[in-house]
């Protein structure tokens, strides 16, 4: 019986990417994950996925969201919501949420 084995190589997909991948002088990383995925580590001042927003533009610059909640840019980077801590609830995780036992 035979045996084969398949390599597949997977290129860094920052290398990949053109060098305008990571915007405003970003530093393009990719992931130790099969397959790699491309990241944008931004320069101070900047934010958003591509580094294309300035701190300014970003509604979550402001840290809207309370109680060591999450805060979620909506894929317009425009607005926002919060994604709270289990033990917390309201538009920016301003409730704690009453345990009963």
């Amino acid at each position: 019986m035979s045996q084969f084995f398949v390599c597949i190589y997977l290129d860094n997909p920052c290398s990949l990417s053109s060098s305008t991948y990571c915007l405003n002088g970003g530093t393009c990383v990719s992931s130790n994950t099969d397959p790699p995925i491309a990241t944008c580590l931004c320069r101070e001042g900047f934010t958003g996925l591509y580094c294309n927003l300035t701190n300014q533009n970003n509604p979550c610059a402001s840290n809207p969201c309370q109680s060591h909640g999450y805060c979620a840019l909506s894929p317009s980077n425009t607005s926002y919501s919060c994604i709270c801590q289990t033990n917390y609830t309201g538009n920016q995780c301003e409730r704690s949420k009453k345990i009963i036992v």
